[in-house]
C-alpha cells in the first residue's frame, strides 16, 4: 500500500529551506571537527534521509518578496546589526566579551577546543557551536579580524531571513505592509517600562536595562536578543515564524525535525521551547495514524543520532541549578509573577483574542509564556528567557496580523485596535533604550593571546572537566592549550 502524496501546503518553499540550511549548515563542521571520523560518518549520513524529502517535496512557484521588499530587509538587518555593535564603533554588550573570546579560542586553537586543567584533567569549551562555527572557520582561513568580520554577515543574514520570512507570512499582503511588520518586529517587546515604574524607585537612566525590573523573571525584547544574545534569537525566530507560515495546514515531519536538530545545535534551551510548537505543526489537521505514521518514518529518525550527540557534548559535566518558582514568599512571588505576565504578554494577549487571533498556536505559546517562569534553570533562569524566545515570537505574529487586517470600523474594533497600538508603543521604550544604548562607550574586546578561561575562569556553561570516559571516546585528540 502506497502512501499518499505529501500535501504541497505542508512542505518548505525556497526561502524556508534557506532558513534551514542557515541552521543546520554549522552542523557537520561541529561534527567532523569534533568528532572522530568514524563516528562523524556514522551520524551524518542519516541525514541525507531526512534532507531528501524536504528537497524533493519542496513548494515550487511560491511567489517571493518584491524588489522594494528586498531591499527593505536587507537595509533593515544590516542597520539592525550595525546598533547591535558587531561591525565595530558603537557600544557592544558585555556579554559580548565572553562571546568573542569564544569566537578566538575557536579560531586560534585545534577542534576540539580545550584547555590545560591544574589538575592534569583537560577542560573542554562546551558553547553550543552554531553560531560561531562559520565565523571561525573564515577566520581559520583569514585572522580574527576576518572571523569577527564573518560574524557580523553571518548575524545580519540570519536577521535578513528572519525578517524576509516575516515579510512574506502573508502572501494576501497589503502594499507597504512590510514597514508595519518590521517596525513591530525591531520594536516589540512587553511593558518593562511600566513594570520599572511601578517596582522601581524613580525613573530609570537613559539606555537603560529596562527588563531587569521583575528579578528572577524576564523576557526580552526582539531587539534586546539580537543585542545581546544572537547565538539564541536567531534560530528561535527562524523556526517560529516557519511554523507561523505553515499554521493552516501544518509542517510535514522531516521539515519540523530540521529544525529541531539546527535550532538545537545554537540554542538547545530555545530548541526545547520551540519543541511543542514543531509537535502541534506535525500534527496539524492529520489524523492520529497519519501523524503516526509521519512521526516514524526514517524522515524523522535520522536525526536521532546528531541529536544524541548534540546532547550528550552540551549536558556533559556539572548541571545548571534546577527549581521551581515561587520560594518561601508564595504571597510576594505570586503578586510579582502576576504583574510580570500582565505586562509582559498578557494584557497583549487578551486584546487579540478580543480581535480574533484564535489560533491553537497562539494558544500553545500562550500556554507556554504562562509556565515557563515557574521553573528555574541557570544561574540566571535561561531556562525561561531562551525557551520564551519561539513563544514570544508567535505572539509578535499574532500581533503584526491583526494589525495587518484591521477589519470593520466598528467602535469596539476601532477601541481595540487603538488598546493594541497604545500597549505595542509601551513596550517599544525597552527596544529604543536599547537602541539609544548603541551610541554610548563601552570596552571592547581586543586580543591580547589570553584565552577564554584565562578572562572569564570556568563559568558554566561554557567549560566542563573533560573526564567522561564515553566523551573521550568519541572525541579527536585533545590537545590543551596552557593558561598563561
Amino acid at each position: 500500500m502506497h502512501s499518499p502524496p505529501p500535501n504541497p501546503l505542508r512542505q518548505l518553499d525556497r526561502l524556508e529551506m534557506g532558513a534551514i540550511g542557515y541552521l543546520c549548515l554549522p552542523l557537520p563542521l561541529f561534527l567532523f571537527g569534533w568528532l572522530w571520523l568514524p563516528y562523524a560518518l556514522a551520524v551524518t549520513a542519516p541525514l541525507a534521509l531526512t534532507l531528501w524529502p524536504c528537497w524533493r517535496d519542496r513548494r515550487r512557484g511560491v511567489p517571493g518578496l518584491t524588489r522594494p521588499e528586498r531591499g527593505a530587509v536587507m537595509a533593515v538587518a544590516v542597520m539592525w546589526t550595525i546598533l547591535a555593535g558587531l561591525a565595530g564603533g558603537l557600544h557592544l554588550n558585555p556579554s559580548w566579551l565572553t562571546r568573542m573570546a569564544v569566537l578566538r579560542d575557536l579560531v586560534a586553537l585545534p577542534w576540539p577546543v580545550a584547555y590545560a586543567g591544574q589538575d592534569g584533567v583537560p577542560l573542554l569549551l562546551r558553547s553550543a557551536p552554531g553560531y560561531y562555527l562559520l565565523p571561525a572557520l573564515a577566520g581559520k582561513l583569514s585572522n580574527l579580524d576576518g572571523a569577527r568580520l564573518a560574524l557580523w554577515f553571518w548575524t545580519a543574514g540570519g536577521a535578513a531571513l528572519f525578517l524576509a520570512l516575516l515579510v512574506g507570512a502573508n502572501s494576501a499582503r497589503r502594499q507597504n505592509s512590510w514597514m508595519l511588520a518590521m517596525a513591530v518586529a525591531v520594536l516589540f517587546s512587553g511593558m518593562d517600562l511600566a513594570g520599572w515604574l511601578l517596582r522601581q524607585p524613580g525613573l530609570p537612566a537613559y539606555a537603560q536595562h529596562l527588563e531587569s525590573w521583575a528579578g528572577a523573571y524576564l523576557y526580552a525584547s526582539q531587539t534586546t536578543l539580537l543585542f545581546w544574545s544572537p547565538n539564541h534569537a536567531l534560530p528561535a525566530w527562524l523556526l517560529a515564524v516557519i511554523v507561523w507560515r505553515h499554521r493552516a495546514q501544518g509542517l510535514a515531519a522531516p521539515a519540523a525535525a530540521l529544525l529541531l536538530l539546527g535550532s538545537a545545535c545554537w540554542s538547545p534551551l530555545a530548541a526545547l521551547g520551540a519543541a511543542p510548537l514543531l509537535l502541534w505543526s506535525v500534527a496539524r489537521r492529520m489524523p492520529a495514524a497519519a501523524v503516526q505514521q509521519e512521526l516514524a518514518s526514517p524522515g524523522c529518525w535520522a536525526i536521532v543520532p546528531a541529536l544524541l550527540v548534540l546532547a550528550r557534548f552540551l549536558s556533559a559535566g556539572a548541571q545548571g541549578p534546577f527549581g521551581v518558582l515561587p520560594g518561601a514568599d508564595v504571597a510576594a512571588e505570586g503578586a510579582r509573577y502576576a504583574l510580570f505576565t500582565a505586562l509582559e504578554w498578557g494584557l497583549l494577549a487578551l486584546v487579540l483574542l478580543a480581535l480574533g487571533q484564535r489560533s491553537a498556536l497562539l494558544a500553545l505559546a500562550l500556554l507556554e509564556l504562562a509556565l515557563l517562569p515557574l521553573l528555574r534553570f541557570g544561574p540566571y533562569n535561561e531556562l525561561a528567557t531562551q525557551a520564551a524566545i519561539p513563544a514570544l515570537t508567535v505572539l509578535m505574529l499574532a500581533a503584526i496580523a491583526a494589525l495587518d487586517r484591521p477589519g470593520p470600523h466598528k467602535p469596539l474594533r476601532k477601541g481595540l485596535m487603538g488598546t493594541l497600538l497604545a500597549l505595542l508603543l509601551v513596550g517599544a521604550a525597552t527596544p529604543l533604550f536599547e537602541l539609544a544604548r548603541a551610541f554610548q562607550p563601552s570596552p571592547r574586546y581586543r586580543d591580547d593571546a589570553r584565552t577564554f578561561i584565562d578572562i572569564n575562569g570556568t563559568p558554566w556553561p561554557y567549560v566542563i572537566r573533560l573526564d567522561q570516559p564515553d566523551l573521550e571516546h568519541v572525541l579527536k585528540p585533545i590537545q590543551p592549550s596552557p593558561a598563561q
